[in-house]
């Protein structure tokens, strides 16, 4: 079932962008070709490809192929602009630093994707306990995981979860 949840995406986004205007740039990883193991932080895998935060975008996007759709917008935290690139089910956002574009974050939009730890749109409460423990941060429906230099959010509505986000965080 695919599911969509405009006002929470519009929470969820909200908080991207407060996130990242209310701080100051992130240091990037100098991975260009993240792993999990090179990476401090979780991590999306789609298609073979893993998406880490803060690492170099352009090689992330080359693998991840055609996107279905692609915005720009002036950033508020870096020198030049926030992209978004939508593909079936999620969206990649970079930011633009010293003229390199870093991953900024990655928006699991539908059912058809999961988190490396099984965890899926529609998924139970308890579901996200098991897959990653009581570590979270909660703020009404969204919980929130902070590991290296990002987050890892759930947003849950009417107790299903509707939207997972994984965010560089600014320092």
């Amino acid at each position: 079932m695919k599911r969509t949840a405009p006002l929470l995406a519009a929470l969820l986004s909200l908080s991207l962008l407060l996130a990242a205007c209310g701080g100051s740039p992130a240091s990037p990883t100098a991975a260009a070709t993240p792993t999990t193991a090179a990476v401090d932080g979780y991590v999306f895998v789609v298609r073979g490809t893993t998406v880490a935060m803060n690492v170099p975008a352009a090689p992330v996007l080359e693998k991840l192929g055609a996107w279905q759709s692609y915005n720009e917008a002036p950033s508020c935290a870096y020198q030049g602009m926030d992209k978004t690139y939508t593909y079936p089910g999620f969206q990649v956002v970079t930011y633009t630093m010293d003229e390199v574009d870093y991953v900024a974050s990655v928006l699991l939009q539908d059912d058809t994707l999961s988190t490396p730890e099984g965890l899926f749109i529609g998924a139970s409460l308890d579901d996200m306990k098991k897959a990653y423990g009581d570590g979270f941060t909660q703020n009404l429906g969204l919980y929130t995981y902070a590991k290296g230099k990002m987050t890892l959010s759930f947003l849950y509505e009417n107790g299903k979860l509707a939207q997972i986000e994984y965010l560089a965080k600014a320092s």
